[in-house]
């Protein structure tokens, strides 16, 4: 769950949270994401932020940070 909100022309900020458990189902962390967000002219994505990681009773736990890019699809005449 989250939110944007645009800061200047197509950039955006984002903040959003989501749970993470182990792979036995067990709860390991709530994740709070802070994210900038650019849409280009020419159908690209690009993003870089930070990841907090919080345990149950909200303690901070790790902090990371993240890039990603990707290239909008877009869909065919014949689909």
């Amino acid at each position: 769950e989250g939110t944007w909100h645009p800061v200047g022309d197509h950039m955006y900020d984002a903040t959003y949270w989501f749970f993470r458990y182990t792979a036995t189902g067990t709860f390991a962390s709530i994740a709070k994401v802070t994210d900038r967000i650019t849409i280009r002219s020419d159908e690209k994505f690009t993003s870089a932020g930070i990841v907090q990681d919080f345990d149950a009773d909200g303690k901070l736990i790790s902090t990371g940070c993240f890039v990603h890019s990707a290239t909008r699809l877009l869909k065919s005449e014949h689909d």
